[in-house]
């Protein structure tokens, strides 16, 4: 199978990490059904947490062993950009596909107002424990999670990022992925809305010419510079955000803390 956008990894993760599960409704189904969340707490919480969905499969497979939380689907550069988010105040919680979905979890499921309900059953969970302000980030085939999910939970979602959005769908294998985007209705949308993309994001399915004509009244957040040594479309490259992504949560936080869009994120010699 072809493997776009994000590198895989298998590992326990550090002990920090907690498992959330809300049980959905399925009438018929014939077993529970669960959509899971990996939440990396602040010790300092601010009550701010940012949800996210990574990359092609966008299927993380977390689970719990052992008292640890698991997931065989990781996304590297998120992962690498938590201690700033945690810094500040900030809890994240990667999102997996609902158990029903994880052998797919494509654009009908993702367009579907099931999957925003599904997505409110794991938030009535967090703010039970204690989160008030909910931020969502939907990565590269992530984003039409996020696009989606900003249409059609609306005000619930203080704000969406949507980085390296995946805008185009494969010519052939995986043609109808990121099918949707293509009517996406951008102007119902009323959630704050933030676009994050490398200016020379080197993967045909996630061009940077599509979110600069798309983002509204400047938010867009342009990644100049860094490390494009890897594959187009994985995690060692510029739509990874190798080598400036210290500088891209950074940029993050400001947003989610504050409101504040960093126009440009770049390194010392940009």
């Amino acid at each position: 199978m072809l493997l776009l956008f994000m590198g895989f990894f298998a590992h326990a993760q550090p002990v920090r990490k907690l498992l959330v599960e809300a049980q959905l409704e399925r009438p018929d189904a014939n077993k529970p059904v669960y959509i899971r969340g990996a939440l990396d707490r602040a010790s300092e919480s601010t009550g701010k947490v940012l949800l996210f969905y990574r990359g092609y499969p966008g299927i993380a497979q977390i689970e719990a062993v052992d008292g640890q939380v698991r997931f065989f689907n990781g996304q590297e550069h998120f992962e690498e950009m938590l201690p700033v988010f945690l810094n500040a105040g900030i809890s994240t919680v990667t999102l997996d596909c609902p158990t029903d979905q994880q052998s797919a979890c494509r654009d009908p499921y993702r367009s579907s107002q099931q999957h925003a309900d599904d997505v409110r059953a794991l938030m009535k969970v967090l703010r039970q424990k204690g989160f008030s302000e909910f931020h969502l980030m939907g990565h590269s085939y992530g984003g039409v999670s996020s696009h989606w999910l900003a249409l059609r939970l609306g005000e619930e979602l203080k704000s969406v990022i949507h980085s390296a959005t995946q805008s185009g769908s494969p010519p052939l294998f995986n043609a109808d992925l990121a099918k949707s985007m293509k009517d996406f209705p951008h102007d119902a949308v009323k959630t704050e809305t933030l676009y994050l993309h490398h200016q020379n994001d080197q993967c045909g399915l996630t061009p940077y010419s599509y979110v600069k004509a798309t983002a509204r009244s400047n938010r867009l957040v342009t990644v100049i510079g860094g490390d494009r040594s890897g594959p187009s479309c994985g995690a060692g490259s510029f739509h990874g955000y190798l080598g400036r992504r210290s500088q891209v949560a950074d940029a993050l936080v400001r947003w989610v803390k504050d409101g504040e869009v960093v126009q440009e994120v770049k390194g010392p010699l940009d």
